[in-house]
């Protein structure tokens, strides 16, 4: 289970990324503010986004966690990695 919030961390970094701009770029918080419109009925506005970047980080940590055991899990089946994914020496 995770927080419905926690979805947007791919996609409003995916759109940072593509325009090369940053978290506060109103193409990015128009983005951010139209994905919360759906729950305006819960919270005040600012309040939701102040969740939301909340939940952006912590979901940060749990895809790094995610990353690690799917990566343990192919080392420990002997799959070839690709240098890009070895640990460091």
């Amino acid at each position: 289970m995770a927080h419905p919030f926690a979805a947007m961390l791919v996609p409003l970094g995916f759109l940072q990324h593509v325009l090369g701009v940053s978290v506060d770029d109103p193409d990015v918080v128009r983005a951010r503010h139209a994905y919360l419109r759906v729950f305006a009925g819960t919270a005040p506005g600012e309040d939701l986004a102040t969740t939301l970047e909340v939940a952006c980080r912590v979901t940060k940590v749990a895809r790094v966690l995610t990353w690690d055991r799917a990566l343990q899990a192919a080392r420990d089946d002997y799959e070839e990695l690709d240098e890009e994914w070895r640990p460091p020496r």
